[in-house]
């Protein structure tokens, strides 16, 4: 019995942890990645200082030139990878089975992307 529960109970963290990742993900991908490719204008103006705060502070070299290579990435984040935050988020939080293979190919393509 105790095996079962911890195995429950493990299987159950790792939703949570899959629920914060694909939450954290969504206010990042909107506030910050966004405005690689949209202009300022459409951003509170919290985003936009702490966008300012990190490119000033790192000297990011890729959000400070934003290469073209660079934007076609963050605009596959935002076709492909925002909505599926979205249904993943759901799915983890019913516990859905099916989640398990549209997290491989969202696994694939994140991996991927930068290589």
């Amino acid at each position: 019995g105790g095996v079962l529960l911890g195995g429950a109970m493990a299987s159950k963290l790792s939703d949570n942890v899959f629920m914060f990742f694909f939450a954290s993900h969504i206010p990042a991908t909107i506030f910050v990645d966004l405005q690689v490719v949209l202009p300022k204008k459409f951003f509170p103006a919290f985003a936009r200082r702490s966008f300012d705060f990190y490119i000033d502070t790192f000297k990011d070299p890729l959000l400070t030139s934003r290469p073209l290579w660079f934007k076609s990435l963050i605009m596959a984040e935002v076709v492909f990878q925002l909505p599926f935050f979205f249904v993943a988020l759901y799915a983890f939080r019913t516990r859905a089975n099916w989640i398990r293979v549209p997290s491989i190919v969202y696994a694939a393509h994140a991996c991927t992307q930068m290589v």
